[in-house]
Parts: structure tokens; C-alpha cells; sequence
């Protein structure tokens, strides 16, 4: 079976199909189709490897800059707090760099509000 000959079997086969699972699948393959677009997956690839991974290590030296700053400048005590925790994602960050250095409590807030330990 040739090319022309699958698209043709293709649509008959679509036409065949009751009306509103048509409706489902034309709206189900218009929203997917970008998915098979080679210039689509080499940008989300490039997302991913490469300026995320740049961000992150970004993030992740602020934290050890942050950490040096407070070792050297020292005495510091008392707490870190962080507004708006969601996901904790830079607070991981915190405890993994301030940890041994420091005896700090952390401490942050969530979108409601309510204290995280």
C-alpha cells in the first residue's frame, strides 16, 4: 500500500466514525500534531539539556555565593525564612548549601500561609 493509498484509507476510515468521535479525534490530533515536528523536538531538547540545566546550575551558585558570603562574614545565626515555598524547590537549595556550615533553622511559607519545619 502506497502513500496515497494509506491517506485515502486513512480518511475513509475517519469518515466512517460516528460524529462527535470524530469531533474528539480531529481536536485530539490538532492539539498533538506540533509533537511531530522535528523543529519542536529539537527546541523542547534544547530545553531541556541545555537552558535548564544552565538555570539550574545558575540557582545553584547564588546559594554557594550566599554561603561563602554569610561563612566569611561570620557570626550569623538565627533562622532563614523563605516567602512563598511553593514546591521548595530554593529552600533545597538553602539546606544543601548552608547545612554544615551554619546551625540555622528554616524556616518558610506556603501560599496559605501556613508554616513549613
Amino acid at each position: 500500500m502506497n502513500r496515497l493509498q494509506k491517506n485515502r484509507f486513512a480518511k475513509t476510515l475517519f469518515h466512517a466514525l460516528p460524529s462527535p468521535l470524530r469531533a474528539i479525534l480531529a481536536s485530539t490530533l490538532a492539539k498533538t500534531q506540533f509533537l511531530l515536528d522535528p523543529d519542536h523536538r529539537a527546541k523542547t531538547r534544547w530545553l531541556a539539556e541545555s537552558y535548564q540545566h544552565f538555570g539550574q546550575m545558575q540557582r545553584e551558585n547564588i546559594f554557594l555565593a550566599s554561603a561563602r558570603f554569610c561563612h566569611i562574614n561570620r557570626p550569623i545565626s538565627g533562622y532563614y525564612f523563605e516567602f512563598g515555598s511553593h514546591g521548595a524547590n530554593t529552600m533545597r537549595l538553602a539546606w544543601k548549601h548552608f547545612q554544615y556550615l551554619f546551625d540555622w533553622s528554616f524556616m518558610g511559607t506556603s501560599k496559605n500561609r501556613k508554616w513549613l519545619d
